[in-house]
């Protein structure tokens, strides 16, 4: 649907969609994405070659919905790099995808209902929960028109104006598990446990490994079982 009103000019910027449920939802590496209504299935056009929404515009918007749902008192962390996390489970995610020369954020958010751990990756996935689960009452549709107006205020009155150093201090700020000891899956580092610092100025995850200190540029990250290790 997002691609056929883009298609048709019926899409400008900052313009969402808003979809009651999905039937074939799908996550981060085309995962399957448990879709039942009363949750937020949506998207976003985003601005073209903005400041920020680039090489590290999941970990904006990530950052732009953990500030926008911080305002409504619900206290998520960004989990990187696309993920949403309250009281460290998870509650929704970033999909970044570019088509026809205009730039969308698929996001999903679970209010009512959440997958149960059957349908999650054994060993990787966090458990996930839902807002109305943990207090937040709003509706779907307030919730999201109060999300998409604090996005955009936030990004035109405050990322637009911040450096690379000054937006990766305030995505470090949101940022889950600074100072613990996680594991890397999918990526260059896969199955070694490090202490996670927090990201850099291109987005990567700064990892301390070994007594060194790596960028992670890619997979998903997990908390290790075993016990942190002070730095």
């Amino acid at each position: 649907m997002v691609r056929i009103l883009a298609r048709e000019g019926l899409l400008h910027e900052w313009d969402s969609v808003l979809a009651l449920s999905q039937s074939s939802g799908r996550g981060q590496l085309r995962r399957p994405w448990s879709s039942p209504s009363g949750n937020i299935y949506s998207a976003i056009r985003l601005p073209y070659d903005a400041p920020h929404l680039d090489d590290i515009a999941s970990l904006t918007v990530g950052y732009l919905l953990a500030e926008a749902l911080n305002a409504q008192g619900v206290r998520v962390a960004l989990k990187w790099p696309n993920d949403l996390l309250l009281e460290n489970r998870k509650t929704g995610g970033v999909l970044l995808e570019d088509f026809g020369g205009a730039l969308f954020a698929g996001i999903g958010i679970n209010v009512v209902s959440s997958p149960p751990v059957s349908e999650l990756r054994d060993g990787w996935a966090v458990p996930a929960t839902n807002l109305r689960a943990e207090g937040c009452k709003l509706s779907v549709m307030t919730l999201w028109q109060t999300l998409v107006n604090r996005v955009r205020f936030c990004y035109e009155t405050q990322v637009v104006r911040c450096n690379r150093e000054e937006l990766t201090r305030r995505v470090q700020l949101h940022l889950a598990w600074v100072g613990r000891e996680i594991i890397i899956h999918g990526g260059d580092e896969e199955y070694r446990p490090g202490r996670l610092l927090g990201v850099n100025e291109n987005g990567a995850l700064r990892l301390l490994l070994s007594g060194q200190e790596i960028a992670v540029h890619s997979g998903s990250i997990a908390l290790s079982s075993h016990t942190d290790l002070p730095i």
